[in-house]
């Protein structure tokens, strides 16, 4: 936020920059989600027994923007996954389902 004065006054002027959304995921093992270019997983988490993540998004007043096609993967704890996809690299978070019964980790897997 920059302010200007004018005729004795402030003028508070906001720049429009980032928002954030949620999208709903599936325990699934693979799933591809179309994100808006440049934008930025915040975090991993349940919303009643909905996995989702949320994500702020860069100029979401922009009626044209890009997307790109991001490719997830939900392991339960204990499960075994390949190491080229289960790696702190692609590490995006846990998450907790019924008060813990159920633990989920989100990785994002390199499209090929």
């Amino acid at each position: 936020m920059s302010k200007e004065t004018g005729n004795n006054r402030e003028v508070n002027k906001v720049s429009v920059a980032n928002t954030i959304w949620k999208y709903e995921l599936r325990i699934d093992d693979y799933q591809i989600i179309d994100l808006p270019l440049n934008s930025e997983i915040l975090k991993f988490d349940m919303q009643g027994d909905v996995p989702c993540i949320w994500v702020m998004l860069p100029d979401p007043n922009s009626e044209h923007y890009e997307v790109e096609s991001r490719k997830f993967r939900i392991f339960g704890t204990g499960h075994i996954g390949i190491k080229e996809e289960m790696n702190k690299e692609n590490y995006i978070g846990t998450a907790m389902h019924r008060q813990g019964g159920l633990v989920w980790h989100l990785f994002e897997i390199p499209l090929q």
